[in-house]
């Protein structure tokens, strides 16, 4: 499966069976752990996830000289993930100070160390569509700032995606998107893979709840542990968008995607919206698919499936459906792409991330 990670106008493709077809984007600004989380979650899929030495390998070779989060926090890739591979500074985590709860990725070693969420680091979120940011933010901010314009902060899941986050920036390191709770992904993944330095996570402040991943110093790629408030560069990513040419009731589109991608397609911004619209002009029916969006039958209120706030909105005239039948949303051409409800027992073709 191609990946493709860009630093300004560079970009390279990468073959990663864990993680699929992924696009890796490093803040230009330094943020939180939890920052870097939500800019990825928002902007673009989520935090990276990190799965083995070779997709570690090719993230750190493009990370330029970062310390960078990556979305493992708690020993969990939040984004769902399995942790199949960890690159842990020797010692790390060891959560010294309670709190060193997320992941950071060092320079040239590519270690990992775990630190405050708190911190400010440099990030790298992923999206299947890469888009780089350079801004130094706490782990919090990185997160809110990849998931309200990307999808999440970048996680490395492999030894080549490390790498090829290296390749990518001159920083000194980067927020990912490692969090302390058992160490996973900000998704929700478990890190099975890692790439700690020596004595990371070693929570050190005994609040190091957040990974950052160090780009330009002797521990290059290498994770450490770091304070989520620490401001520090960061990577979003964000997932791709997949029309599937099949007909399905709502319920049935769910499953699909949740077994053979991520989910059904949430929407957060007009970007997103314009993707989705230029996907359902190719489907097979008449241009009504399902995305993710679900109303409560008892209380009413609406919620995404992938658990993202709802932040953006593109409801027409008559949307609202039956109240009493229709609770799943549709995308329709015939009403200029605007959300409508429809009833969840309908077969259309369906959006996947």
């Amino acid at each position: 499966v191609e990946q493709s990670l860009y630093f300004h106008n560079q970009s390279f493709l990468l073959e990663d069976k864990t993680s699929g077809q992924r696009e890796y984007h490093i803040s230009s600004e330094e943020r939180s752990w939890f920052e870097a989380l939500e800019i990825c979650r928002r902007n673009y899929t989520d935090l990276t996830s990190i799965h083995s030495p070779e997709q570690l390998q090719e993230i750190q070779s493009k990370i330029g000289n970062k310390k960078v989060w990556i979305g493992l926090y708690r020993d969990e890739w939040l984004c769902g993930d399995p942790v199949n591979f960890t690159n842990w500074l020797s010692g790390q985590p060891n959560n010294a100070y309670v709190s060193q709860h997320c992941a950071v990725i060092f320079y040239k070693s590519s270690q990992w160390n775990a630190i405050r969420c708190t911190r400010t680091r440099s990030s790298v979120c992923f999206s299947d569509d890469s888009i780089i940011l350079y801004e130094k933010k706490t782990w919090f901010e990185a997160l809110e700032i990849c998931r309200e314009n990307y999808t999440d902060l970048v996680s490395v899941c492999s030894q080549k995606e490390l790498e090829e986050i290296k390749n990518i920036s001159g920083r000194t390191s980067v927020w990912i998107r490692l969090y302390r709770n058992v160490w996973q992904w900000s998704n929700g993944d478990l890190a099975l893979f890692q790439n700690w330095n020596t004595g990371e996570p070693d929570n050190a402040g005994k609040d190091e709840n957040c990974v950052g991943m160090w780009i330009r110093n002797p521990s290059a790629g290498k994770w450490k542990d770091s304070r989520c408030s620490e401001e520090t560069y960061f990577l979003c990513s964000q997932a791709e968008l997949l029309l599937v040419k099949e007909n399905k009731t709502w319920i049935e589109a769910l499953n699909y995607c949740r077994t053979n991608h991520t989910d059904l397609a949430s929407i957060h911004n007009a970007t997103a919206q314009t993707e989705i619209e230029e996907l359902a002009k190719t489907s097979s029916g008449r241009g009504r698919v399902w995305i993710g969006l679900r109303r409560d039958r008892l209380f009413g209120f609406l919620f995404w499936m992938d658990n993202h706030e709802i932040e953006f909105s593109n409801w027409g005239d008559g949307s609202k459906g039956d109240p009493f039948s229709d609770h799943c949303r549709m995308i329709d051409k015939e009403e200029n792409f605007t959300w409508r409800f429809e009833c969840c027992l309908t077969k259309l073709n369906f959006i996947c991330y």
